[in-house]
């Protein structure tokens, strides 16, 4: 609920901006984490906003998921 309305963008910036409350959750640095964040970001606005979305837009999208699921199992 807290989440509820945020953009990505400002998640990814309270991430960053409070890391100490979140870094137990991850296996990575800071730094990695908030790239692949904002790689996330980037490949998933096509889908977000109704644009057909090509198959090498998909596999760079389900790439980056793919991490970030290895990332916060």
């Amino acid at each position: 609920e807290i989440f509820d309305g945020l953009l990505l963008s400002e998640m990814i910036k309270i991430i960053s901006n409070n890391w100490e409350c979140f870094e137990k959750l991850f296996k990575h640095s800071k730094d990695e984490m908030i790239s692949y964040l904002n790689l996330l970001n980037i490949h998933r606005r096509p889908a977000a906003h109704g644009t057909v979305i090509n198959n090498k837009d998909f596999e760079d999208f389900r790439l980056v998921m793919s991490k970030l699921e290895t990332i916060v199992a």
